[in-house]
């Protein structure tokens, strides 16, 4: 209709990197084309000057996965095979991670900026995001700057936590006000002046103290009260599992703030997180301080990387964010079977999030051939040097490697 009726359209795209089936995008558009516009001349880019032969030798091999593919032919030889990492875990994943990059750019003098690490979810970064904080590596994360902890909805649990280990503030208790149905608005002054008036009181025991209050309200904070005071001497991980199983994931499935079931998943996605946060530690109290040091690093790290000299930092962000970008070295973590491809995409039928935005059905691509080209697209961002991480271990589970590198690395 726009072009009409002269049809004068040039479009650009490459189905190799059609990655964001979920705002509609669909490799039909490409693929179809000149069945809307017959006489359309194709021009075909081929040639790679970015990547390395080696880089875009896997890159190839990844994208043949799917049914429609075009393959690259690169210019640059390179002298770097990609790099396959097999850590026990996100945690020791993590730790290789920043040695390499503490080696590079302390032996071999190589900038921070040159260093960019993918991830397929923001819940990927969280023990990268940690362990660069608390080495204090300058570091900028472009897809969420607040810290795992602090995140909507993981400070109320971190803030039950804080109640339950008596290393906690005003701020902890109205912290989680919303999680009892309490307006922080409402009672937050009063609350203080409670706290001023009887300091020795349980902080979490001054909300038996409120007034005009309903009796079902009172007997609903008695419970709650109970609960945080029983968890003191629970190690951190049962601590969380009960605050979920008691009240905490009823909570979220029922808030208005998160009406799509896909926010939802992604929330426990989170939740899930942060019990393996907890895992390595024995004492409530422990992990609490450890929480409190990372947050209070970061914040120590957001004011050094806003200085105008700081510019010199490692680069984090999901794969979908870094399309169109390319780095000297990139670390692509967390590819594994159920993380790439996402356990959302291998879930059949049209539950899947995939198919609930989009009316015409027949636009939407496979979700797992999505998923490896959004591999591919993670690979092509290397410029010299890739490492691809796959974790023996990932959700506290054992996992296989991901299909789509499956008998690339020996």
């Amino acid at each position: 209709m726009i072009s009409a009726p002269q049809n004068n359209v040039c479009a650009v795209g490459d189905v190799n990197q059609s990655i964001f089936g979920f705002r509609a995008a669909s490799t039909r558009y490409i693929k179809e084309f000149r069945e809307h516009f017959p006489g359309a001349v194709k021009i075909t880019l081929d040639k790679n000057y970015r990547s390395t032969k080696r880089i875009l030798g896997l890159a190839n091999r990844v994208i043949k996965h799917t049914s429609c593919r075009a393959e690259n032919i690169a210019v640059r030889e390179g002298k770097s095979w990609p790099v396959y990492m097999k850590p026990a875990d996100p945690e020791e994943e993590a730790r290789q991670i920043v040695e390499l990059i503490e080696e590079k750019h302390h032996k071999e003098g190589t900038p921070l900026k040159s260093f960019a690490v993918l991830y397929r979810t923001v819940e990927n970064s969280r023990a990268l995001f940690e362990k660069l904080t608390l080495e204090g590596i300058p570091f900028i994360c472009y897809n969420n700057r607040t810290p795992f902890y602090e995140t909507d909805c993981i400070k109320p649990v971190i803030d039950y936590l804080r109640l339950a280990a008596g290393k906690s503030g005003m701020e902890a208790l109205l912290g989680v006000l919303h999680t009892l149905y309490l307006s922080r608005k409402k009672w937050a002054k009063q609350l203080q002046e409670m706290h001023k008036s009887s300091p020795s009181t349980p902080l979490i025991r001054l909300l038996l103290g409120l007034p005009s209050l309903e009796s079902f309200q009172r007997e609903s904070l008695k419970k709650r009260i109970q609960l945080v005071e029983s968890l003191g001497d629970k190690q951190p991980i049962e601590a969380i599992r009960l605050i979920r199983q008691q009240f905490y994931d009823k909570y979220i499935n029922r808030s208005f703030l998160y009406p799509l079931s896909h926010q939802k998943e992604q929330l426990f996605e989170k939740l899930d997180e942060l019990k393996i946060s907890a895992a390595k530690f024995d004492r409530l109290e422990g992990y609490v301080e450890f929480v409190d040091l990372v947050v209070e690093k970061h914040k120590e790290m957001q004011s050094l990387m806003e200085e105008p000299d700081q510019q010199d930092r490692v680069k984090l962000m999901t794969i979908h964010s870094s399309k169109g970008l390319e780095f000297d070295t990139v670390f692509v973590i967390g590819v594994v079977e159920d993380n790439i491809p996402h356990r959302n995409a291998l879930n059949e039928g049209d539950n899947h999030i995939w198919h609930r935005f989009l009316i015409d059905k027949e636009l939407v691509d496979d979700p797992v051939e999505e998923e490896c080209r959004l591999l591919y697209v993670a690979v092509t961002r290397a410029k010299e040097n890739l490492f691809i991480s796959g974790p023996k271990n990932y959700k506290n589970k054992p996992v296989k490697i991901s299909r789509f590198i499956q008998g690339f690395f020996k």
